[in-house]
């Protein structure tokens, strides 16, 4: 609903939007270049797979066999695409989180907007292309644009401990173990970065 106000009120003047959800850091850009009409860049989703979910498709889908484990958190989308995708987007989200079956398919209705996406994207006819775009914790590499801090960090006997929902804001974290995977500790090295500076410079760097 709030970018279907966005675009209808003060459509933004780039061609190529990024939609990323707000447990997210960036590592280094994230470029629109190759983006273009019809062809949105997304990061490929392991629990989007439409294969298990064949029931739930079959329900709210046309076109499933054009589904694909695309969309939020991180999605490289033309302008166009997106204004033309939004209200069957909603109408998708809706109708799985309005059907109890299709809530009970998906485990809740917490992921039903992704779906939603998905469904919507696949009926419009977008082709994606799927391209590693974020790390996510756990894993011991840091070279991609983003790392999405879905997940808690912890070390091998959990005797270092992070999670998003605990956290208090501007509380330096203790340095993890060296064990821990790299993408964890380079999180938590941009956070307590964030922390340690002076206020003003949180400002302007906010702005």
């Amino acid at each position: 609903m709030a970018l279907r106000a966005w675009l209808t009120e003060k459509p933004p003047a780039e061609e190529v939007l990024l939609l990323v959800e707000p447990d997210c850091v960036f590592l280094g850009p994230l470029t629109g270049e190759l983006v273009s009409r019809g062809y949105p860049v997304s990061h490929p989703i392991g629990y989007m797979d439409p294969l298990p979910k064949a029931e739930l498709l079959q329900k709210h889908c046309s076109r499933p066999e054009l589904v694909e484990p695309a969309g939020i958190p991180t999605l490289l989308i033309h302008r166009d695409d997106l204004m033309e995708l939004i209200p069957l987007w909603i109408e998708k989200t809706e109708d799985i989180r309005n059907d109890p079956t299709s809530r009970e398919l998906l485990g809740g209705g917490w992921i039903a907007d992704m779906w939603g996406y998905t469904i919507a994207a696949a009926e419009i006819g977008l082709r994606h292309e799927l391209r590693e775009l974020a790390r996510a914790q756990g894993e011991d590499q840091a070279d991609l644009p983003i790392i999405h801090y879905c997940y808690a960090s912890s070390s091998a006997e959990h005797d270092w401990h992070w999670d998003k929902r605990t956290y208090r804001p501007w509380e330096r974290v203790p340095d993890p173990p060296d064990e821990v995977p790299l993408v964890d500790k380079t999180l938590v090295g941009l956070l307590n970065e964030w922390v340690a500076m002076p206020e003003h410079q949180i400002c302007l760097y906010g702005a």
